[in-house]
């Protein structure tokens, strides 16, 4: 996969809080700060993270104006999606980091669940058809697309400091 496509996926997830605000009627086209922190916690109750990996105290959804004298607003599934892709990132990067070979069975088991979270489920096409391909090869031992995921959109474990 080249990195003009990646980034294209990537950024077609990053977009998703914005496109999702249209995808559905009986969705609010926009949820508020408190909704999404909200949001992301009761999603966090579904998933487990990855061996020493904590979720974040605040998942930092900004409430301040956003310079038209509106507060800020986020798509309406902005705090699930986020919830998923904190777990996919704790797995992902654990798989691709250690030498443990139970640990990296167990985060490939837990990366293919991937496909039942908001997360995917709202992305678009094309999106999902780079996940399909990347949680493929991640399932046949090849890590390459998933460290390069990894790398660009996942954070350092935080409970690492």
């Amino acid at each position: 996969m080249t990195a003009a496509k990646f980034l294209g996926a990537t950024l077609g997830l990053l977009a998703l809080g914005v496109v999702t605000a249209c995808s559905n009627e009986s969705e609010p086209p926009s949820i508020t700060h408190e909704e999404a922190t909200q949001q992301y916690f009761e999603e966090a109750q579904k998933w487990e993270l990855a061996p020493g990996w904590e979720w974040p105290e605040d998942p930092g959804y900004a409430a301040e104006n956003s310079g038209d004298g509106q507060g800020t607003v986020y798509g309406p599934d902005m705090g699930r999606v986020d919830a998923n892709e904190f777990w996919f990132c704790s797995w992902a990067s654990t798989a691709v980091s250690t030498d443990d070979k139970d640990l990296v069975a167990q985060s490939v088991e837990e990366i293919l669940k991937y496909e039942e979270t908001t997360g995917y489920k709202k992305s678009d096409a094309g999106a999902k058809e780079y996940t399909d391909d990347m949680l493929a090869s991640a399932a046949d031992g090849d890590f390459q697309t998933l460290t390069e995921y990894v790398t660009l959109n996942c954070p350092a474990n935080p409970a690492n400091g």
